[in-house]
């Protein structure tokens, strides 16, 4: 038999079409013919100025508004030669690992209702909208932030935005220990994701495969450690990889990207606030030897 998967949403028409081949219940190939968004925005950005284009970028990806947002301005800083200031790559470091934070949830979540398991979804789906409050915070708007810019930020974090970054980061935490201790150690799971999908180096390759994809096959690849982008060149951090190149290895990497974005936040979110105290108390003691300077002339 020969027929069209997908896709399964109306407004997804053009963008994927995979044809499959089956001997009865077994799928012998699989065509995939991938094409364009449905919106035109390459058509569109023909016509636009540079700052008008970002929110375009908010709908490439749906899942990765931030990530998507900092491909276009951090390409434009880099033709531009651009160094930023401390505190604005400090806003979109935190941002972009509260993004990976937010995409690897949906991951893992899919990929166990994918084998049979409904209740991790609603527990991630739950953090998730916590992280699309925290977006409606920042710039009013829950999913397209066009929050980021060339050469800057749209404004600064909002009162109480450290407050929450700290209660989602806690909520991450106690979110991942039960998904190890339910998912990981779970032989279903391990059955039903061990062998499955299996990618070689050779696919990695050939197809511009990254992040966690790539680490699962054995590739010792992370951008933020080599390429040292924004301010990741002063932050410590691991990444693991697998050797299988499988479901299961995909999972895990995910997972531990995970934790790891939660630290990197913790870590960047404390030298934001150190920051902010050794500027106040700089200001302070300023206005204090201003003011005493101006007291002892008069007086004198």
């Amino acid at each position: 038999m020969r027929f069209a998967f997908g896709p399964q949403h109306p407004s997804s028409h053009g963008v994927l079409t995979i044809i499959l081949f089956l001997a009865n219940e077994y799928i012998c190939l699989c065509d995939c013919h991938i094409g364009y968004l449905h919106r035109g925005t390459e058509k569109l950005l023909e016509f636009k100025h540079y700052e008008q284009i970002t929110p375009y970028f908010d709908r490439f990806d749906y899942c990765s508004v931030i990530c998507n947002e900092h491909l276009l301005v951090f390409a434009f800083e880099l033709l531009l030669h651009f160094l930023l200031f401390c505190r604005v790559s400090l806003i979109r470091c935190v941002l972009l690992e509260i993004s990976r934070c937010f995409n690897g949830l949906l991951a893992i979540s899919c990929s166990m209702l994918d084998i049979g398991c409904l209740t991790p979804l609603l527990w991630a789906f739950e953090e998730r909208d916590k992280v699309c409050l925290l977006f409606d915070f920042l710039c009013g708007c829950r999913m397209h932030c066009a929050f980021l810019l060339v050469c800057g930020v749209l404004d600064d974090f909002c009162c109480g935005f450290i407050d929450y970054c700290l209660f989602i980061c806690f909520g991450f935490v106690f979110l991942m220990d039960i998904l190890d201790c339910i998912l990981l150690l779970n032989r279903l799971a391990y059955i039903r994701l061990r062998g499955v999908a299996v990618f070689d180096l050779f696919d990695v390759c050939c197809n511009s495969i990254s992040g966690g994809v790539a680490r699962s096959v054995g590739l010792l690849l992370d951008c933020r450690f080599f390429s040292c982008y924004e301010c990741y060149c002063f932050l410590s951090f691991f990444f693991v990889y697998g050797i299988c190149g499988d479901a299961f290895d995909r999972f895990v990497c995910r997972l531990f990207d995970m934790r790891m974005s939660v630290l990197l936040c913790k870590a960047l979110l404390f030298v934001f606030c150190f920051f902010g105290f050794f500027v106040m108390f700089c200001s302070f003691f300023c206005d204090f030897l201003i003011e005493t300077v101006i007291y002892v002339f008069f007086m004198c």
